[in-house]
């Protein structure tokens, strides 16, 4: 994207070679000794101080006509050549209150961030520096979301695993406990140890 100073000065640029154009159109138009209007100009003095040695009275309408062309060409360039100076002075006045701001906001940063241009440079450093960190920050977080996933199906699987392996050795413990019980003439008496799984509250 193109910033609006780039585009101030492509502006700036394109009037000023537009304005050479007008001026060297207009130098060969009117504004020399040699320019087309001047010489049809002194062709048309001349053809009327002796146009009756030639017997044409279209000739004098022709070059009058040409006169008449040429004067209004130069009215145009000069009026062109007007609006662009202006048109140029104001894109001009736009630049210098742009670098102004700029150099505004330069000595408020410097102010704020260091004494120096490389203090100024050295926090612009930092900043990009932070926020670059930023800028992946949502891939990160489905990084990290994926990961966490992934543990907390591990720790399921150990804790269905821990939980199998606690009952069978709640059966194995039943047994020993009920033979062990019944050795006191309890001979009724059965011990059965339970586990339960506890669901998961969250």
């Amino acid at each position: 994207m193109i910033s609006s100073s780039l585009k101030r000065k492509i502006i700036l640029n394109n009037l000023e070679k537009r304005m050479d154009t007008l001026t060297k159109v207009l130098f060969y138009i009117s504004d020399s000794d040699t320019a087309a209007l001047n010489l049809v100009k002194k062709a048309l003095t001349l053809y009327e101080q002796n146009g009756h040695f030639i017997d044409n009275s279209n000739i004098t309408n022709l070059i009058s006509e040409a006169q008449g062309q040429l004067n209004e060409v130069s009215y145009l360039l000069n009026k062109e050549l007007s609006n662009n100076l202006s048109h140029s002075l104001e894109e001009t006045e736009k630049e210098l209150e742009n670098i102004i701001e700029r150099l505004d906001l330069y000595q408020k940063i410097k102010l704020k961030h260091g004494s120096n241009i490389n203090d100024v440079l050295n926090f612009k450093k930092t900043i990009e520096e932070e926020l670059a960190q930023f800028e992946n920050i949502e891939d990160q977080i489905i990084e990290l979301s994926g990961k966490i996933t992934s543990h907390e199906n591990s720790l399921i699987n150990l804790a269905n695993d821990l939980h199998i392996k606690r009952q069978q050795t709640s059966l194995k413990l039943s047994k020993i406990l009920t033979s062990e019980i019944r050795l006191l003439k309890m001979d009724e008496a059965t011990i059965n140890i339970q586990i339960e799984k506890i669901q998961n509250q969250t």
